[in-house]
């Protein structure tokens, strides 16, 4: 599942038939250089079990339990993320942006996230010009692949970046089939264009939403590349929270920053036996 314009596997309710999947399993797959998520789930009450596959080098999150918005099944359950290998991606490892119960992250070998991490940047004039699916800046020192994923602007026209180096931005076609990457007309050569700031935080997990009876165990989560850019094993936001949540045996030592960063304390549970720092 590789090269699509937003997730390699991506589940949701907004098809043709307005109902999305359940008890489906994704195993032994390579999901790898997706636009946006390697794999997307939103919208469906679950199960899921997601099991033994490589999700690597995407745009944006590795797996992403997603907001499509809508009120279908507000909350799922028993979805299942195991013994997955999940590297390289542009944001972070796993992240859940949708309330989950029952849900499951055992044995999955997290490292290497949070890849687009270069800063916001402007550019125009003699060293800048575009292609139908690249922009050029020869003054530029982009950080490798460090803005991939990001939104370009170019006035009124936008594209999405799926890989750069130091002075190119290769772009993402604006729809399958097109030989295009901009919404609107090839911009002029030497236009200013614009590239939004990195998130301030990616980690190998990201709760950002409401998380109840929850099992965490096992699961290595580092960053081992030059620079570091998962800045933590685990993080819990303001919005998120991990109540009676089972998070045992894991490894989140070896990040950027400290291993658990938690804007929110869990409530209840058992926190056992963890490398790295303890959230007492």
């Amino acid at each position: 599942m590789t090269g699509n314009l937003e997730a390699g596997f991506h589940v949701s309710a907004k098809g043709t038939t307005n109902t999305a999947g359940r008890g489906g399993l994704v195993s032994d797959c390579v999901i790898d250089g997706n636009v946006r998520d390697g794999i997307s789930i939103g919208n469906t009450p679950g199960p899921y079990t997601v099991r033994g596959n490589r999700i690597s080098g995407n745009g944006r999150h590795g797996y992403h339990q997603s907001v499509l918005g809508g009120t279908e099944n507000p909350v799922a359950e028993e979805i299942v993320v195991e013994s997955n290998d999940i590297y390289g991606n542009s944001g972070d490892g796993i992240r859940i942006d949708r309330p989950v119960r029952d849900l499951f992250l055992v044995g999955n070998r997290i490292r290497n996230n949070g890849r687009q991490w270069a800063p916001a940047t402007t550019g125009h004039g003699s060293s800048v010009r575009y292609g139908e699916t690249t922009l050029v800046d020869q003054r530029a020192t982009w950080p490798h692949d460090g803005h991939r994923g990001k939104v370009l602007r170019v006035g009124r026209t936008i594209a999405v970046v799926a890989a750069n180096d130091e002075t190119t931005l290769t772009l993402a076609p604006i729809r399958p089939g097109s030989h295009v990457a901009w919404s609107g007309a090839v911009p002029e050569p030497a236009s200013a264009y614009e590239l939004p700031p990195s998130p301030p935080v990616r980690a190998g997990i990201t709760i950002d939403a409401a998380v109840d009876f929850a099992t965490i165990r096992g699961n290595r989560v580092w960053d081992n590349r030059a620079p570091s850019t998962q800045d933590h094993g685990l993080w819990i936001t303001e919005q998120g929270s991990c109540v009676d949540c089972r998070v045992e045996d894991n490894d989140f030592a070896g990040n950027a920053g400290p291993a658990i960063l938690l804007d929110t304390p869990p409530v209840g549970g058992r926190w056992d036996r963890n490398h790295g720092d303890d959230p007492d």
